[in-house]
């Protein structure tokens, strides 16, 4: 279940950046290890999903800056909501 909602986290991550970046979003997520994403929204996952989430949003924030970091918080905020003891890597806090 948890993978499940950490799946939606870089799902909402990625689609948030994405819409400032397009497709280059998904570019930069698949060249993290163990994360495979496509356009249609299909993830695969594989490792420590709080290491990965953490990657992505330094991979994020290499290509675009801190801002990267503010737009993944938007793009998470109402799954956080509904799962307050959710494990977040420290960039997102």
């Amino acid at each position: 279940m948890k993978d499940i909602i950490y799946e939606k986290v870089i799902i909402a991550i990625v689609n948030q950046t994405a819409q400032i970046i397009g497709p280059v979003a998904i570019m930069q997520a698949n060249n993290i290890k163990g994360l495979k994403v496509t356009a249609a929204g299909d993830i695969s996952l594989q490792g420590n999903p709080v290491k990965k989430i953490g990657l992505l949003v330094k991979a994020y924030d290499v290509l675009i800056g801190p801002v990267a970091r503010t737009i993944a918080k938007k793009g998470i905020q109402k799954i956080l909501e509904k799962n307050p003891g959710l494990k977040i890597p420290k960039e997102l806090k």
